[in-house]
C-alpha cells in the first residue's frame, strides 16, 4: 500500500469515527426533543464536541430537508449557547425562515447568555421592513416576538413600520409598546378601541397597563361594557388587576409555553 493510499484509508476511518459520533448525538438529542426531558451535562459536553453550525449547514444545503435532524441541532444550540451562531444567522436569515421558531428560542438563549446580537437585531429589522417576512404573517409574528421577549430593542418610530397591518403582528406591536412604556400611544389611541377585532382588543389592554394606574382602571371600566363575548368581562377584571405587570405576564407566558411544548 502506498503512502497516499494509507493516508486515504486513514482519512476514511476517522471521517467514519466522527460520522457515527455525530450521528449518536444527533440521535439522542431527537430523542430528547420529544420528551419532557432536559439534555444532561454529558450529552451537552458531547454536543459542544460537534460543530452543529455546519451540521445545521449542511443539512439545509441538502436536495431533501430531514425537518426532524435540523429540529435536534437546533435544540442542541439551545443548549451549547455558541457565541457564533448570532453572526451565523445574521448572515443567512432568509435561509432558516423556515425555522423561525426555531430560531427565535436559540436567540433567546443566546440573549440570556450575554452574546452581543446587534448585527442579528439588524438582519431582522431589514427583513421586516420589506424582505418576505412581510407576507408571511406567521413569519413576521415570530420574528416580532424577539421584541416581545426583550432580545432585541425596537425604537418608538420602527414600531409602526414593522409591527402593524394584521392582526398577528398588530397584537405584537401593542405588546411591544406597552413594553416600551409608550404611554402616548395608548392614550391617542384608546379611543379607537372599538374598531379594533377581538383578537387585537386582548393584547391591547395588556399593553395599555402602561398607562397610569388611575387612567387604566377608569378607561377598562368604562370599555368592558361594550364587550359582550363569553368571558371578555372577566378578562377585563382580571387585566385590571394586573397594571404595570405586562413584563411579568409575558415572562409567565413562555413558562406556560414551554411547560406544553
Amino acid at each position: 500500500m502506498s503512502a497516499e493510499d494509507f493516508n486515504a484509508y486513514l482519512d476514511r476511518q476517522l471521517t467514519d469515527v466522527f460520522n457515527e459520533a455525530e450521528q449518536s448525538a444527533i440521535e439522542s438529542l431527537g430523542a430528547t426533543l420529544y420528551s419532557d426531558e432536559e439534555p444532561n451535562e454529558h450529552e451537552i459536553e458531547r454536543l459542544r464536541g460537534l460543530n452543529l453550525l455546519e451540521l445545521l449547514e449542511e443539512e439545509t444545503l441538502r436536495e431533501t430537508w430531514d425537518f426532524g435532524r435540523i429540529r435536534a441541532i437546533f435544540f442542541g444550540l439551545r443548549f451549547t449557547a455558541d457565541p457564533l451562531a448570532a453572526e451565523f444567522f445574521a448572515e443567512r436569515l432568509q435561509r432558516f425562515l423556515p425555522f423561525v421558531k426555531e430560531m427565535v428560542l436559540l436567540i433567546q438563549e443566546l440573549h440570556k447568555n450575554g452574546i452581543d446580537l446587534s448585527d442579528f437585531g439588524k438582519s431582522v429589522l431589514d427583513e421586516l421592513r420589506g424582505r418576505a417576512a412581510c407576507s408571511v404573517p406567521t413569519v413576521r409574528f415570530w420574528l416580532l416576538e424577539l421584541y416581545v421577549r426583550g432580545c432585541l430593542k425596537l425604537a418608538p418610530k420602527d414600531v409602526s413600520a414593522v409591527a402593524q397591518g394584521d392582526t398577528f403582528a398588530n397584537r405584537q406591536g401593542f405588546l411591544i409598546r406597552g413594553l416600551n412604556r409608550d404611554v402616548n400611544f395608548f392614550r391617542r389611541n384608546k379611543t379607537r378601541f372599538d374598531q379594533l377585532n377581538s383578537f387585537e382588543k386582548f393584547s391591547f389592554l395588556l399593553g395599555a397597563t402602561c398607562l397610569p394606574k388611575d387612567e387604566f382602571k377608569t378607561w377598562v371600566s368604562a370599555v368592558r361594557v361594550g364587550m359582550d363575548r363569553p368571558l371578555d368581562r372577566l378578562f377585563c377584571a382580571w387585566v385590571q388587576s394586573k397594571w404595570g405587570q405586562l413584563s411579568n405576564l409575558v415572562d409567565s407566558r413562555e413558562e406556560v409555553a414551554r411547560e406544553h411544548a
